[in-house]
C-alpha cells in the first residue's frame, strides 16, 4: 500500500486546485480533522529524494553494450570492476584482465563508462 504520509502530502498539494475533492479525501478517506486547508504546506526533504543507485551506460569502443547499477558516488575503479564482472561484457573483455590492458578508459561519473579496446592481434 501507499504510506499514509504520502497520501496526506498529496492531498495537501491538490487542495489549492481541487479544494472540495481534497477536503472529502482528507476527512472521509483518511479520517483527519481539522480541515485540510488548516494544514501546513508540505516541506521538501533532500534526503528522501536521493537515489540509492544510478544507471550508467557501458560502451565498448563507443557502442553501448550494457548498463550497470552503481552507487551515485561510484569511483572509476568501482565502475570498471563492475564492468569486468558483468556477464554481458564477457565476450568483449574475455582476454582483458586489467585496466592496463585497455587502450583507454573514459569515465564520466554518474553517466557513462567507455572502454576502448586495443586492436585485435593479427594472426
Amino acid at each position: 500500500g501507499v504510506p499514509r504520509e504520502a497520501c496526506e502530502a498529496l492531498i495537501i498539494m491538490v487542495s489549492p486546485f481541487a479544494p472540495h475533492l481534497a477536503e472529502e479525501c482528507w476527512t472521509d478517506l483518511l479520517g483527519n480533522s481539522p480541515s485540510v486547508s488548516a494544514q501546513p504546506w508540505v516541506t521538501w526533504s533532500e534526503e528522501k529524494c536521493k537515489e540509492s543507485t544510478i544507471t550508467i551506460a557501458v560502451q565498448i569502443n563507443g557502442k553501448t553494450r550494457t548498463t550497470l547499477q552503481l552507487a551515485p558516488d561510484a569511483t572509476k575503479e568501482t565502475a570498471l570492476q563492475a564492468a569486468f564482472d558483468a556477464p554481458e561484457l564477457d565476450k568483449f573483455l574475455h582476454s582483458i584482465k586489467s585496466e592496463s590492458e585497455l587502450k583507454k578508459v573514459i569515465y564520466v561519473p554518474s553517466k557513462i563508462l567507455n572502454l576502448v579496446l586495443p586492436p585485435p592481434a593479427k594472426k
